[in-house]
């Protein structure tokens, strides 16, 4: 806060929010810092006796970001002032922003037309969406990172990270990141899309969303279904007071619900065979099924469910609990081709019923702790567990019991066509199979438990300072069978089978210099990755035929001795440095 005329820092100014609580007095430079804001829209006040009141309206806070106002009063003769509105207004970049960052918050999100996260992405510049796939910048699908509530939700199979569905309107904000990013960041190399969930507020909201093509048509192929009702939770907030206890705190929940059934323009089969991951100790197996077919009923069906409990014992603590599970049932040719081996198998359009049906169950359990611990220092803790199972399956059979496929039909007599006995030539079949079963039987599934501690600290005068590291544990299971009826092994004509853990994670610092009219990010990154015992047996087994000489020296001169508590680990590590500058060239 500056004297309009003199450009001199004000002491002593009074800066509040309007509507809240929260406000601060500037110092003897004229500097104020107000921390611990909830992301929103606010409006601010500058008041000084002596000078005419400035109102800010329209600043956007967003979550783990510092939003810098700057403030010129003018002196004026009033007694007691005279107001100056300032509307606020976005501006085309963010001069502090050393990133290529953009942020599409809730409301942006309600005033589109879409369901999902793929949805909203598809709408930005940079971004293509191509067989089912989104691509940032030209990348691959792999080279992007998914972090939702501060979990990545990349699977360490495909390197994808769309596995889990996200609906819209369970977003509270949304932001992507296509270059030079800090170093909190890794393991992308096209963009970093990170997604903020709702939370519960101080009162009961909800909605529901029904959309069909049974109304204006006799065709029934899309049905979609989307709910969210979130508010006060009255189990935490009253039901311990019945027994006794006193628990401190607000309690709040969020629930969204999503389903999609459609149909294609193509044939179909009669019935999928969706397999189940899941049991109940209150629902028999035959009813379990019977809701498995149902959840897949049409000839795609996304389903996807989100619970979150947020507790806030104090203004300075806060701690979330979520559960996000989503699952996909189809032939296929609608997942993304890091998934799908074909688009639609023409081959098999005979014998759709003996097409492989694929079943992708995702989930995420996530835990978040955020402690204030002054006005300029947090930190956010985070702990959880994303699992990935997908099972692919003709009739969701197990491989033993695979017919082998034949083309039959139609018999061919080329009468013009003998040999020198005069027998006729006969050839079978038209390139689609008659009978017996798709080649593929595969089902895997991968397991990341994640560990993240991030320090957040801003400092009297123009630096942000964070750091914080992360670790993962991967367990890895694949089972991959071709051609099951073929071959004497019992596992088909080849087949892929593996049980394997690793552990990868970094470590990093960073520092946000904001100077007058430029802004600098400076910081380093450190990347690690222990490949396991697994690796480690194979590349040691010299029986192994797979593993040349030459990977075996790659492998040993990249890779050096960690010390654990039994015997050493394999590892292999790196630093990136990261380096930032933002500064206008133009008014």
């Amino acid at each position: 806060v500056k004297d309009a005329i003199s450009g001199d820092g004000l002491p002593g100014v009074n800066v509040m929010i309007k509507g809240t609580y929260y406000g601060a007095a500037t110092d003897l430079d004229g500097n104020f810092h107000i921390p611990k804001i909830k992301p929103g829209s606010y409006d601010v006040e500058v008041s000084m006796i002596g000078y005419k009141i400035i109102l800010n309206t329209g600043v956007n806070i967003n979550p783990e970001e510092t939003t810098t106002l700057t403030f010129n009063l003018e002196e004026t003769v009033l007694s007691f002032g005279k107001d100056v509105i300032v509307m606020g207004k976005k501006p085309l970049f963010d001069v502090d922003e050393t990133s290529s960052m953009v942020r599409v918050s809730k409301e942006d999100i309600e005033n589109k037309v879409v369901s999902s996260v793929e949805d909203i992405l598809s709408e930005q510049i940079g971004v293509t969406t191509q067989d089912n796939e989104i691509h940032i910048r030209g990348g691959r699908i792999d080279e992007s990172m998914f972090v939702v509530d501060g979990f990545s939700v990349k699977d360490p199979l495909s390197g994808y990270s769309g596995n889990l569905f996200v609906n819209a309107d369970a977003i509270e904000e949304l932001e992507i990141v296509t270059g030079g990013y800090n170093a909190e960041y890794g393991q992308a190399m096209s963009g970093v899309i990170n997604i903020k969930l709702k939370e519960g507020r101080d009162y009961y909201e909800g909605a529901i969303k029904y959309a069909s093509d049974r109304f204006l048509s006799g065709n029934s192929n899309s049905d979609r279904i989307e709910f969210n009702f979130g508010g006060p939770d009255l189990f935490f907030q009253t039901i311990p007071g019945v027994f006794g206890a006193d628990i401190p705190g607000r309690f709040s929940f969020f629930l969204n619900g999503y389903g999609k059934m459609y149909d294609g323009n193509l044939p179909i089969a009669s019935k999928l065979y969706p397999h189940r991951y899941w049991s109940s100790n209150f629902i028999s197996d035959e009813k379990s099924d019977k809701l498995m077919d149902r959840l897949a009923s049409r000839e795609n069906n996304d389903w996807h469910l989100l619970y979150k409990m947020t507790w806030e014992l104090t203004p300075q603590k806060k701690l979330f609990l979520s559960y996000d599970a989503s699952m996909n049932i189809n032939q296929g040719y609608y997942m993304p081709r890091a998934f799908a081996s074909t688009y639609f198998p023409y081959q098999y359009m005979n014998i759709l019923d003996n097409y492989n049906t694929i079943t992708r169950d995702t989930r995420l359990i996530n835990m978040n702790w955020t402690h204030t611990l002054s006005p300029k220092s947090f930190y956010e803790f985070t702990l959880g567990k994303f699992s990935t199972m997908e099972h692919s399956a003709v009739q969701d059979l197990p491989w033993t019991d695979y017919q082998e496929r034949l083309d039959l039909e139609p018999i061919n007599y080329n009468i013009d066509n003998t040999d020198q006995d005069g027998n006729i030539q006969i050839t079978y079949g038209d390139e689609f199979y008659d009978t017996g079963f798709a080649p593929e039987w595969y089902d895997l599934s991968s397991e990341n438990t994640r560990m993240d501690l991030d320090w957040t600290y801003h400092t009297e005068t123009r630096h942000k300072l964070k750091t914080g590291f992360e670790h993962t544990i991967t367990d890895i299971q694949v089972l991959d069978i071709d051609e099951p009826w073929s071959g004497s092994s019992g596992f088909g004509a080849n087949y892929d089978s593996y049980n394997a853990k690793t552990y990868f994670g970094a470590f990093y610092f960073q520092d946000q210099i904001i100077f007058e009219g430029m802004t600098l990010n400076i910081g380093f990154r450190t990347d690690y990755w222990i490949p396991g015992r697994y690796v480690e047996d194979a590349i040691q087994d010299t029986s192994n035929i797979i593993i040349t000489d030459e990977a075996r020296v790659i492998f040993e001169e990249e890779t050096f001795d960690f010390p654990w508590a039994g015997d050493p680990f394999k590892m292999k590590a790196r630093i990136s440095p990261r380096f930032g500058i933002s500064h206008p060239v133009t008014d």
